[in-house]
């Protein structure tokens, strides 16, 4: 458990120092339409931005991957075996 928090603690510094060295620097994102601007947006914005959409359009694939995963195959079909009467001739 100790390990586990120092780790966070650390991930959580790690994108402290990246927010605080990027307030300053700022950009413009265009949409499709050259009328959707956003404009002077901080450039950490921008990127958390888009790690999140990246994470949106995942989902859909990894709840795709788990019905795959969790969907029992069919049983395999087995052929007719001739009865023993059959097969000594007897029918």
């Amino acid at each position: 458990m100790p390990w586990r928090l120092v780790g966070f603690f650390f991930v959580f510094l790690v994108f402290l120092v990246f927010i605080l060295s990027n307030l300053e620097n700022k950009c413009d994102i265009s949409f499709i339409n050259p009328q959707w601007i956003l404009k002077d947006v901080p450039v950490f914005i921008t990127v958390f931005g888009s790690f999140l959409l990246g994470m949106l359009c995942s989902i859909p694939l990894i709840i795709a991957a788990r019905f795959k995963k969790n969907k029992k195959p069919a049983a395999p079909v087995q052929e007719a075996q001739p009865s023993r009467a059959e097969i000594d001739g007897d029918a």
